[in-house]
């Protein structure tokens, strides 16, 4: 091998991910690879804060260990001299049974709902939610930046819920209909939140909550992920049409009336369909419905099941990869 080509290859694998130089370490090494035990999710998150240490205080990096509280690091902050760990200050900030972590992380990546999960972690509905929802936290913002080759948009419909909401007058299976008067007569009235999905054919997959479907609301969340003169599949809205004008794309219509599923042999919309039909059997049928002001924590939580690579060690990876303080 040529020198050069030998500095990038270091070069290269000084970039890989903890996860990507295990499966290196694996290839050069067999026998390594079954002795290693993978890590926790907290041991992770713990090597990627005393990597680069700061304050969650006053955000300063002149920091110090300060011994060891509970089997974590602890630091103290040098201007403004209050102590902390790699937990201060972060979703997973006092959290209780936090040695079922890794447990739990099993019972998310097979898409179980709080009881069962509650159930195989022997923990009670209440920690089994506040756990839930700490980690969806992590995962929320954790979509793809950029869409290429053919892309895929198209919207799905969730009926608005109040689940858990407390003070309802009548509460409603699941946001069902309610029940307005007009003209003397009783009208049934679904109301439904829009959920925009965008997809191309290489896995990488966007979605977003939308207040209501217009091009305004469309160009906020695909700007930037999709590049000009990017095919655009589509069903036939004036959203589409609004929105591809101000992305500069290609935009490839599908009209539902003319019974043409697929254009020039390669544009359709079958794969966001696909992807709204698991979407929406995961969240009405196994979940159970979920509360409208939660939907974007499980989109992200849908996105990560979506790969259909997934372990838990890829699991445990993306959600200590993503750690930020708030």
């Amino acid at each position: 091998m040529e020198n050069f080509s030998f500095t990038q290859l270091l070069e290269s694998i000084q970039n890989l991910t903890h996860e990507e130089k295990l499966c290196v370490k694996s290839l050069l090494d067999p026998n390594s690879h079954s002795q290693e035990q993978p890590k926790s999710l907290l041991e992770r998150i713990e090597e990627n804060f005393c990597s680069h240490p700061h304050c969650p205080h006053c955000d300063s990096k002149k920091v110090q260990k300060w011994g060891v509280q509970q089997n974590k690091q602890r630091f103290k902050c040098k201007p403004c001299k209050k102590t902390f760990t790699s937990l201060t200050k972060t979703e997973l900030s006092g959290v209780h049974y936090i040695d079922v972590l890794d447990q739990y992380l099993e019972c998310m990546l097979d898409g179980m709902s709080l009881r069962k999960a509650a159930r195989r972690c022997s923990i009670s509905l209440d920690t089994s939610f506040h756990i839930r929802h700490r980690l969806m936290s992590l995962l929320a913002n954790n979509k793809s930046e950029h869409l290429e080759g053919i892309v895929e948009i198209d919207e799905t419909f969730f009926r608005l819920s109040h689940k858990g909401q407390r003070g309802i007058k009548k509460p409603r299976k699941r946001g069902g209909s309610s029940i307005y008067k007009k003209k003397g007569v009783k009208t049934p009235r679904v109301k439904q939140v829009p959920v925009l999905v965008a997809c191309d054919r290489q896995g990488n997959l966007t979605d977003a909550v939308l207040t209501r479907v217009s091009g305004d609301e469309l160009y906020r969340h695909l700007n930037g992920c999709i590049k000009p003169e990017t095919p655009l599949c589509a069903d036939a809205h004036l959203a589409h049409e609004l929105v591809s004008k101000r992305l500069k794309v290609v935009l490839k219509e599908i009209v539902s009336s003319s019974k043409i599923a697929v254009l020039e042999g390669v544009f359709h919309i079958q794969h966001v369909n696909g992807y709204h039909s698991t979407l929406k059997r995961w969240i009405n049928c196994t979940l159970c419905g979920v509360a409208t002001k939660n939907l974007t924590k499980y989109l992200g939580w849908r996105r990560i099941l979506s790969d259909d690579s997934l372990s838990k060690a890829t699991f445990t990876e993306r959600i200590a990869g993503c750690w930020a303080l708030n």
